[in-house]
Parts: C-alpha cells; structure tokens; sequence
C-alpha cells in the first residue's frame, strides 16, 4: 500500500528551499496554485517529462491533467508559468491574498465560492462517483436511496463534502466527518475499521484508485430508477481568479474556447497514462 500511496499522498514532504519568489503578472509571471496531490489532475513528482512543471521554492515538479490546461494559458496569454503546492483548504485565501494568480486544481464553480473569488468557463466535466469494498453492505447500491443508511465521506471543503451533507438531510445518508484528503479518507476505507461505508469522489480520481487496488474496491455510478447515470453528480472544474481581474478573466475564457474537447480528453488520458507509469 505504501508504494502506491506515494503517488497520491504523492511526496506530502516536499522540500521547501530557503526564500520565496514573489514575481507577479507585471513580471510577466503567472503563478498558479494547485494541491500538487490529487492525481491524475495533479500530483508531485521527482521524474522530469515534458508536462512537468517545478513547484516554486521546492525540489520537486508537478504534473498531471490542471499543468497541461496551465502551460497552455500561460503560453497563450503570454506569461512564464509557476506553480505553488497549496493544500486545498488554503487555495482561495492565498488566491485572494496575492499568493497566486489562480486556482487550476479541480475546482468546482458554485454559488458560496463565487461570494469570494470568480471563475471561468469549465475546463472539464467529469461526475462523482462511490468508492465502495467489494462485498460491503452497498456494493450492490446503485440509486441514491440505495445508499440510505450509508456512512459516505469526501474530502474536506469540496463539492463532494456539500453533496453528502445535502442527500444526509433529504434521503438519509449519512454525513461522515470529511477527511483532509481523499487518499486519508480511502487509506480510512481500506482498513475496514473506519466505520466508513462509501467515499464520494471524482470520476478521474477514483478511476486511478481502482487501477492500484483492482481487488480492494469498486466504484459505483449512482443511477435513476431507470437505470441512467443521474446527471445530478456531473460535475465541471473552473479556474478561480480574484474578482477584480476581469481582463486575466477575459484572456483566459478566449483560451479555454479555442481548446477543443478532443484535445482535453487526450490530456486527461495522457495524465492516467503518466500515473501508472509511475506506479
């Protein structure tokens, strides 16, 4: 497990190296903030490719799907790209505070972030799906009233948190204590004791879990009675930008629309691809 583990936890020590660069877009800078742990979207590396990209006052580089979509807005737009390793929790307030220019981590645009920080146009839609033991009382659960009863956890400050919070109210999930991360919440899963049912998470994500551990879980696509994926756990990802930078805003929407859907899923595969090599 500890191998695996070491691409999604993915190096959580990082070497910060003395000073802090504070180049801006006046420099000519664009400085993206990003988990650096949420593979195949993003995580951290030793090994250089041609998507790696160096975390700022770090030893190690990040790759994955959100460094694509960022070495392409910066070359776009312009700007030398830097990335800056946040935890998710930090990402809007070091936004907001100069830190960063934006957030491309998998950010989901909805209306309480929207009260703090702007976004763009989706960059990706993917949908939330269970990550489930094989065998457990819901492995067989498919709609949402199937997982009545069910102890379900996201990762803390996510959409996926706010979703089981919604369905605990209205169908009778329960609301488990969300974890600071979702490889803590399946390491939680995994070891059979945690009281944890069911893990929500992104498509992509837990795509790559069930790649590491084929035999250890199943991921299930919540349906309608009639057997349809419900559309209510699609989900689209966005740039968050500070509210007053409406012209970075309007720069970057004319980039998003010229990449075609063709070229972001290539992108998307490629990163699963990258991540299993690594494994």
């Amino acid at each position: 497990m500890n191998k695996h583990f070491a691409l999604f936890a993915v190096l959580p020590a990082v070497a910060i190296l003395a000073g802090c660069s504070t180049q801006t877009l006046e420099d000519g800078v664009i400085t993206v903030g990003m988990e650096c742990g949420y593979a195949p979207f993003n995580w951290t590396t030793e090994t250089e490719t041609d998507t790696t990209v160096p975390i700022a006052d770090s030893s190690f580089l990040c790759d994955g799907y959100d460094v694509r979509v960022s070495s392409y807005l910066a070359e776009e737009l312009g700007y030398e790209l830097q990335i800056r390793k946040i935890e998710w929790d930090g990402l809007i307030p070091a936004l907001t505070s100069g830190t960063i220019d934006a957030i491309i981590g998998g950010m989901t645009d909805t209306p309480a972030r929207r009260e703090t920080i702007a976004f763009s146009s989706p960059y990706f839609e993917t949908r939330s799906v269970m990550i489930v033991l094989p065998g457990s009382d819901y492995a067989d659960a498919l709609t949402i009233a199937d997982f009545a009863g069910a102890n379900v956890v996201g990762q803390a400050g996510t959409l996926q948190d706010d979703i089981i919070a919604g369905y605990a109210e209205t169908d009778g999930w329960i609301h488990g204590t969300a974890y600071p991360t979702y490889p803590d919440a399946l390491t939680a899963l995994l070891s059979g004791s945690s009281g944890i049912d069911a893990i929500l998470a992104e498509e992509p994500f837990a795509e790559q879990m069930l790649l590491q551990y084929p035999d250890d879980i199943e991921l299930i696509t919540i349906e309608l009675e009639d057997g349809t994926p419900d559309d209510d756990f699609l989900i689209t990802v966005s740039v968050g930008l500070r509210q007053e930078d409406t012209t970075l805003l309007a720069d970057i929407e004319t980039a998003l629309a010229a990449l075609t859907e063709a070229t972001r899923l290539q992108w998307m595969a490629e990163a699963s691809d990258a991540v299993n090599q690594l494994s």
